[in-house]
């Protein structure tokens, strides 16, 4: 921004942060400890808003350099807030959540008086005053047990019940001579009748005197008492938990100064701020990818070929960078998941959802690919194609349970599971009923199944909740180390294969019998099928000898028949 766009903007940011530092004291108390995190955000802000009225005072360059310091401190109190308040609702009691985040009374009040209709509502439509406006009769024993509970309610809900002149205190004089009388099977109608005129003065008396002035005052006239008031509060507060802690965490103030923190940030920033883990970031991507060239070799082949370098580097990386692509996509909707609650409030127009769906394109396009062709042809032994195939549908599954909620969730579950078995019995009658492949393609499906419907659709069905206190945060960190090691182990021969830097797996070779003496001795003419050991089939009438089991990391092309 230039100079001039800045001026424009004084006064805008002025009245933004006045606002905010009154937001800050309605809703939070204690700020004149010095220990005090909001205290010393209204601090910042108070240094920051002076700065604003200097800036056509002095040298303009200094005076914003000062005040993009005085910002940045700012998000970092914000910050500390943010997650000090995050950790505080983590507490079960209701007073150590008040203590923790320094919630004020004031605020308490608001969210009383916010709900000054149901108060009321309950007040005035209480039970007991119901019972005396009607003429319903009741058992002995639960007559007298409704009188215990009345006086309770009265002595409980009001603070004017030893006032010898309160109405409340006359009811409950009422009430312990209907007990009386009751107890000693005296007629009660008269004093139910009194009771009843009472109670019908008690609440006009409630109704006028919640209908206006402060919350405060509206109590205060009512005669509420302070256990009912402080009761109320906590009750109130549980209930609206939710929304407090998203208007606590997200209110504008907070996103103002963190969205533009992040906006101000220039992509020279950000490539600046890569570049300086440069060398950290390169050393770490080449001992990873040596790493999967020995895991590689060393547990799927059983030998390591004598590579250059470089060419132990290209394999390694290419290994763990694939491997990396299909993680993304497994942990992909869990990250993106909690979104779909947060971001539509702030962006009304569904960018969110566009970006959501985007990330789903590539695996949807897998899956259309694989209804198209699935009448015709499919290769079983394939398990690469098969895993995308499998992470398509995860996808489309994954996807819906964003608009579907409440209890329909475990029927998406279920309709993963049917999909599952109805895909896997296309494929057996698809692969035209061999043994192997059917096992090999069980086998696998099921695995796939554990590793991703578990692990994802499962958390997104039915572990809703941790997402409302940051527990995904946990989870997306655990699969982005568990989900690489798992997709290595499965699926790293069949990424060596396609690109063609694995041994070739030959149905035999054939060479001359005068080549014989130059073979291993561990080399042995055939003598029953082995499946493991490389051996020979020597033909008495042909000059050909076929080598079957064979390992070799060079293109022998010239040799298959």
């Amino acid at each position: 921004m230039n100079y001039q766009d800045i001026l424009n903007e004084k006064d805008e940011n002025i009245v933004r942060i006045d606002r905010f530092i009154e937001f800050l004291k309605d809703t939070f108390g204690d700020l004149d400890q010095y220990n005090n995190e909001y205290g010393q955000l209204i601090a910042l802000l108070e240094k920051e808003k002076r700065l604003y009225f200097e800036l056509n005072k002095g040298d303009f360059n200094k005076i914003l350099k000062e005040v993009k310091s005085v910002r940045q401190q700012i998000i970092f109190k914000i910050l500390v807030i943010k997650n000090k308040i995050l950790n505080a609702f983590k507490e079960d009691k209701f007073d150590d959540k008040i203590l923790k985040t320094k919630i004020s009374q004031k605020y308490l009040d608001k969210i009383l008086d916010s709900k000054i209709d149901v108060i009321k509502k309950e007040l005035v439509g209480s039970e007991y005053f119901a019972y005396y406006l009607s003429d319903l009769q009741y058992k002995k024993a639960d007559e007298i047990a409704r009188i215990k509970g009345f006086a309770n309610f009265l002595e409980k809900t009001f603070s004017n019940c030893e006032c010898k002149d309160s109405r409340q205190s006359k009811i409950l004089n009422l009430l312990i001579k209907e007990k009386k009388n009751r107890i000693e099977d005296i007629d009660v109608n008269n004093i139910k009748d009194d009771i009843k005129k009472e109670v019908m003065e008690l609440k006009k008396e409630i109704s006028a005197s919640l209908s206006k002035e402060s919350i405060e005052d509206k109590f205060k006239k009512a005669k509420i008492s302070d256990e009912y008031i402080s009761n109320k509060k906590e009750e109130l507060f549980n209930k609206e938990l939710f929304n407090i802690k998203k208007e606590l965490l997200s209110n504008k103030y907070f996103e103002y100064y963190l969205a533009n923190f992040y906006e101000q940030k220039s992509i020279k920033d950000y490539l600046n701020s890569i570049l300086k883990f440069y060398p950290l970031i390169l050393s770490g991507i080449s001992l990873v990818s040596v790493i999967c060239y020995f895991a590689y070799f060393g547990i799927f082949i059983g030998y390591f070929p004598v590579l250059s370098g470089s060419d132990i580097f290209y394999v390694g990386a290419l290994l763990f960078f694939v491997v990396a692509i299909f993680t993304i996509f497994f942990i992909l909707p869990i990250m993106l998941y909690p979104g779909h609650i947060r971001y539509p409030l702030r962006y009304k127009n569904g960018e969110y959802f566009s970006l959501f769906l985007l990330s789903l394109s590539f695996p949807l396009a897998l899956l259309t690919t694989f209804i198209i062709n699935i009448a015709f042809y499919i290769d079983a032994k394939d398990i690469l194609f098969t895993f995308m195939v499998f992470l398509a549908l995860s996808y489309l599954l994954s996807c819906i349970t964003i608009w579907i909620k409440g209890k329909i969730l475990e029927r998406v579950f279920a309709l993963c599971m049917i999909m599952w078995l109805a895909y896997i019995f296309i494929l057996i009658f698809l692969s035209n009923f061999q043994t192997n492949l059917i096992s090999i393609l069980v086998v696998n499906l099921f695995f796939i199944y554990i590793t991703y419907i578990f692990f994802c659709l499962g958390v997104l069905c039915f572990c809703e909740g941790i997402y409302k206190d940051g527990t995904h945060k946990e989870i997306s960190f655990i699969l982005m180390f568990l989900c690489p090691i798992v997709i290595f182990f499965y699926l790293a021969d069949d990424i060596a294969k396609k690109f063609e830097i694995t041994n070739m797996e030959y149905e035999y070779l054939s060479i001359e019998k005068s080549a014989l003496g130059a073979l291993p001795k561990g080399i042995c003419e055939k003598t029953e099928k082995d499946s493991i050991r490389t051996y020979y089939d020597a033909n008495d009438i042909s000059n050909v000898v076929m080598l079957y089991n064979i390992k070799a990391l060079q293109l022998l092309v010239n040799f298959i028949i």
